[in-house]
């Protein structure tokens, strides 16, 4: 019998990734400012829009692939 939590962390397992530290003896990872909006549409409708950018370290970038990344994200959530 699972906990119902299985299904919430599997799509952030499957996108996760791994460096593995063999190739950089660096210890700074990167950095990650974001940029995040909440609207409320309704008294029942939020929308919520969020940017990140991840400036990939000394680590990362001895450590293949070694590049920034970009994320958008947007959530809809309904009050009932």
């Amino acid at each position: 019998m699972g906990t119902g939590l299985e299904h919430d962390c599997a799509p952030l397992a499957a996108s996760t990734a791994q460096a593995r530290g063999q190739r950089s003896q660096k210890r700074y990872v990167g950095s990650s400012p974001s940029l995040t909006v909440v609207w409320t549409a309704t008294r029942h409708m939020t929308v919520q829009a969020s940017s990140v950018h991840f400036f990939a370290g000394p680590f990362l970038q001895e450590t293949p692939p070694g590049k920034d990344m970009n994320d958008v994200t947007v959530w809809l959530a309904y009050k009932f």
